[in-house]
């Protein structure tokens, strides 16, 4: 972003030694990663970290010009997703082997907020289809929620002006 090369190779060489975190049979990123050797571990995770890379990897993909990196962090984001319960929830903690809840608890407080936020933020920095739909399949559950509807879905409504239908129409007040 800087224009330094320099900078930005050092970002790809960072980048590229974090991609083992992704090489789960889900394609979940496991919690931590051994910088030198690319060993992993820390198979349980929550749906926060599993995004966590998507900005980061996303722009580095931009600027490196290698897909791999938005790929990887964009299917761990789609993965928590599709395991969301019946209803549409997502749990507190996942395993990234198994692909199993191991917490079922679900709320929009820590450890899950921010992948919320990161569905919203693929959906308006990468124009991406999937993260779009995604964060509108979820803004529909919450927006019974009057808080979540009147602060924070409708103040984004102008977030994409593609999308074939709008998060909510309604005005917020300050």
């Amino acid at each position: 972003m800087t224009g330094d090369k320099k900078l930005l190779n050092l970002a790809e060489n960072l980048g590229t030694r974090l991609l083992p975190v992704f090489d789960s049979p889900t394609g979940l990123p496991y919690k931590l990663v051994n910088l030198k050797t690319g060993k992993v571990k820390g198979a349980v995770t929550n749906p926060a970290e599993t995004g966590t890379l998507l900005i980061e990897f996303g722009t580095l993909a931009k600027l490196t010009n290698k897909a791999v990196f938005y790929e990887k962090a964009k299917r761990a984001l789609v993965e928590t997703f599709n395991r969301r319960s019946s209803i549409g929830l997502v749990g507190t903690n996942i395993n990234v082997e198994t692909g199993k809840w191991t917490n079922t608890d679900s709320h929009i407080s820590a450890e899950i907020d921010s992948y919320y936020e990161y569905l919203l933020k693929c959906a308006i920095l990468f124009d991406d289809a999937d993260c779009r739909k995604d964060c509108h399949s979820s803004t529909i559950f919450f927006s019974k929620s009057r808080f979540i509807r009147d602060k924070l879905i409708c103040s984004v409504t102008s977030w994409s002006r593609n999308a074939k239908s709008p998060v909510c129409s309604a005005k917020t007040s300050s």
